[in-house]
Parts: structure tokens; C-alpha cells; sequence
């Protein structure tokens, strides 16, 4: 069945955010509805994708806001949703209150573990390792790196829980003691290990970037102290030999969200560091 697009007006709403991919907007006269409007050239289909996912994740038990309906305005397409009211992301919680960083963390590590342990409806969503796939066989990398995420790809153990696909403390927010998962173009299904990967590289690879600044507003320590409280909550272990040995299995997946963000928006667009010297960085001890 095709996917009706309602339209809209843009000057029925204000601007109050806005990414890589998309702007985010509330409505002047309704306080309850948010729209999400993808950029000119963003793929067509991304709207659609997201919409589905939203209704589809809810479903499953997983608490996001509600994707109310599909909308054009111009040329781009955009999801109007329920507005989280008083909402702030587990980003912005933390640059705002760092002492409480370590109590932030530990509460994203348990909203990650339900989302781990939640089996994913395999009719609606893709397998992330298959998408990693096509990703990788589209962009240019010297045969070395190519090989060694090859052999990532192939060893990574099948499972069917679900995967968020973007996992970092921008993509989840907070309000009335309620936790919510944002941005769900990239849900999937997998090993959690591509999630951690994620947060991995953010927190650990790059976290001194002045675009992950500009993007999760905190800076490299306040990053390195979430990681810090978030893996020993997420494993259920403060022993240092499982720690390091965890990240160690970690570490080599930030090469796959290095995949990710290099084919979805080119090696300049938002981190200059998503090159080769990065991925060697990553993939040094990875055999």
C-alpha cells in the first residue's frame, strides 16, 4: 500500500534544532506536535523508512515518541510526531549537569540493555550486518582496511535482538522520568556489539573533535567519564581485566560506524577524522 504524504505549511511551525539529515520544527499553535522535515536530497524513501520503524518499534514495547503522520512541504519530506514535552537528550542532560554524568550513563546503559534484549520483528526490519554490507561495497577504502572489516562482517555473531544503528546520548531523550530512542532511520537487528561500536567511537576515538562537540555538546573528558560509568553498568562487572577485555572486542565495530557515516555523508561532511588514518587507528590490534 503507497504511503500518503499529507501537506503542510512551514510557516505553521518554528525551527528549533537541526542535523546532518533533517531539521526539526514544533507547531506554533499545538505544544503536543513536532515534525522531523528531511533535507532536499536526502533519499525519498528515508521519511518512510522512519515512519514505519517508529510505528513498528513501538510495537515491540520500546518507548518512542508516537509517528503521528507523513507530510511534504516543498520538495522534502518529514514525519510529524508526538512532542515529548520538557524533553532534553541525554546529551544536552549531561553537558548541562556534568557532575551527574556518571548517573546519566548508567541510566542510558539500562534503557541499551532492554533494547539489546528485545527481540526485533525480523518481517519489518533488516539485519544491520546485510545494510553494513551494502555500505562497505560502495565506498572507496584501500584493500588492507576493506579486508580486515570484511573479516568484522563475516565473524560477527548472528542474533535477532534489536540494534539501534546510531547508538549515542544524542538519540535518546529524557522527560517526566521517562526515557525515549529518537532517530530510528538506522534500526535493525544484530549483535549490540554494533551499537557499542558507536558509542565507542564517539566517546573514545574522537571525542576531542570539535564536531562532536558541535553535535553532543560535551566535551572529550565529559565523554571518556560516560563511557567509563556506562560499560561497567551495561556489562554488570567493575572487574578491570573484563572491562578492558570488553572493549577490546568493542573496539574493532567503531570501524563499522566509520563504514556507516563515510557512505551516508562523505569523508568531509561532518568528521574530517572518518579517514583511513582513523580506521588504521581503530583496526591496529584487530587481526
Amino acid at each position: 500500500m503507497p504511503y500518503e504524504f499529507k501537506p503542510i505549511r512551514l510557516e505553521d511551525w518554528d525551527l528549533f534544532g537541526g542535523g546532518a539529515t533533517a531539521e526539526s520544527f514544533y507547531h506554533k499553535t499545538d505544544e503536543h506536535l513536532m515534525l522531523k522535515l528531511f533535507n532536499e536530497g536526502v533519499d525519498s524513501t528515508s521519511s518512510e523508512r522512519e515512519y514505519t520503524a517508529a510505528k513498528s518499534i513501538s510495537a515491540m514495547g520500546i518507548r518512542v515518541p508516537r509517528a503521528i503522520s507523513l507530510v511534504q512541504c516543498g520538495n522534502r519530506l518529514g514525519i510529524i510526531y508526538e512532542r515529548v514535552v520538557g524533553k532534553k537528550s541525554f546529551s544536552r542532560l549531561c553537558a548541562d549537569n556534568p557532575e551527574n554524568i556518571p548517573t546519566y550513563a548508567r541510566m542510558f546503559a539500562q534503557e541499551a540493555k532492554k533494547l539489546h534484549s528485545t527481540e526485533c520483528d525480523t518481517k519489518v526490519f533488516e539485519p544491520r550486518k546485510k545494510v553494513l554490507e551494502g555500505f562497505l561495497s560502495e565506498i572507496h577504502l584501500s584493500q588492507s582496511i576493506r579486508e580486515k572489516i570484511r573479516r568484522i562482517l563475516d565473524t560477527m555473531e548472528p542474533r535477532t535482538t534489536c540494534v539501534h544503528g546510531d547508538l549515542q546520548m544524542g538519540n535518546m531523550i529524557y522527560a517526566d522520568g521517562k526515557c525515549y530512542w529518537i532517530d530510528l532511520a538506522d534500526f535493525a537487528y544484530g549483535t549490540p556489539l554494533i551499537d557499542l561500536g558507536v558509542l565507542y567511537f564517539n566517546s573514545q576515538v574522537v571525542n576531542n573533535s570539535s564536531k562532536i562537540f558541535e553535535l553532543l555538546h560535551m566535551t572529550g573528558p565529559q565523554l571518556d567519564t560516560f563511557w567509563k560509568a556506562f560499560l561497567p553498568e551495561y556489562l554488570g562487572t567493575d572487574s578491570p581485566q573484563e572491562l578492558k577485555a570488553f572493549e577490546k572486542k568493542v573496539r574493532p565495530y567503531a570501524a563499522l560506524f566509520v563504514v556507516m557515516a563515510i557512505h551516508t555523508l562523505g569523508e568531509d561532511t561532518l568528521l574530517p577524522e572518518l579517514n583511513e588514518k582513523i580506521l588504521n587507528q581503530i583496526l591496529q590490534d584487530f587481526e
